[in-house]
């Protein structure tokens, strides 16, 4: 596992104790910034999972692009290899 995607599990256990303490808490003030810590901690997971998506597509396409590259080299391959080839 990436270490983004540990950090947003993290970041998701922090988010759920800071709701949690919100519930829990008898004074406005303090309710309020425990909600606001939760918030925070949610939007730290979404960016670290953003990094992991974006880490997943940069692979996607240089895979694509190694891929193709070795296609179009087993095409010249082979029509190196017609063109020496003797006519029947």
């Amino acid at each position: 596992m990436l270490k983004s995607q540990l950090r947003a599990d993290e970041y998701r256990g922090k988010a759920r104790e800071a709701a949690a303490l919100a519930e829990a808490s008898v004074l406005q003030q303090v309710r309020e910034r425990h909600a606001s810590a939760a918030r925070k901690w949610i939007e730290l997971a979404v960016f670290e999972e953003q990094q992991v998506l974006n880490l997943g597509r940069r692979f996607d396409r240089a895979a694509q692009a190694r891929l193709q590259g070795l296609m179009s080299s087993g095409r010249d391959e082979l029509n190196a290899e017609q063109a020496l080839a003797p006519s029947t």
